[in-house]
């Protein structure tokens, strides 16, 4: 997918890649979605330590986050790869990923969130997903920890944190 991009990534290719046939794929995977699906699940779970330490890290105020091992920063980039593609497919699962660690780590139940909770929520993750995407991120893969740093990144955080807050306290910020 580096080389070609999602649209370049061909059933022949990824057999020949792998020094393999059209049969050993589709004993596999049932298509090539699939195989970008599980792919993209094994490096999400690779790179949750640092999906998950970059909202944690800010949890208490403070200004500078954990720093993750190289091994999730591999698993990391490889996400990243997937926001960069042309397919809303892989986009959206990077999308997902983020929310839901995110979520999860600042204790958001999802299905309690308001119509405008809800909004502000995917405003912030597809900007999240778009910066991911962008040409700075892959050149710094660790550019998430600047921009949770800077004055957007802290505002997204405070009003992730006034949601669980909200929720928390039995209200919401609709």
């Amino acid at each position: 997918m580096e080389e070609v991009g999602y649209s370049g990534v061909t059933v022949r290719r990824v057999s020949q890649a792998a020094g393999t046939n059209r049969n050993s794929f589709y004993y596999h995977y049932e298509s090539l979605e699939d195989l970008a699906r599980k792919a993209f699940l094994d490096n999400a779970a690779g790179a949750h330590p640092l999906i998950s330490s970059l909202i944690a890290g800010f949890r208490d105020g403070d200004t500078q986050p954990v720093r993750p091992d190289d091994n999730a920063i591999e698993h990391a980039k490889r996400v990243m790869l997937c926001a960069r593609s042309e397919s809303p497919f892989l986009r959206g699962m990077v999308g997902e990923l983020i929310r839901d660690a995110w979520l999860e780590e600042l204790g958001i139940d999802d299905s309690r969130l308001t119509t405008e909770e809800r909004a502000q929520v995917e405003f912030i993750f597809a900007g999240l997903v778009a910066v991911l995407g962008s040409a700075e991120a892959a050149e710094s893969p660790l550019v998430m920890t600047r921009l949770a740093t800077s004055r957007m990144g802290q505002a997204s955080i405070a009003t992730l944190r006034e949601m669980a807050t909200a929720q928390s306290d039995g209200s919401s910020l609709g």
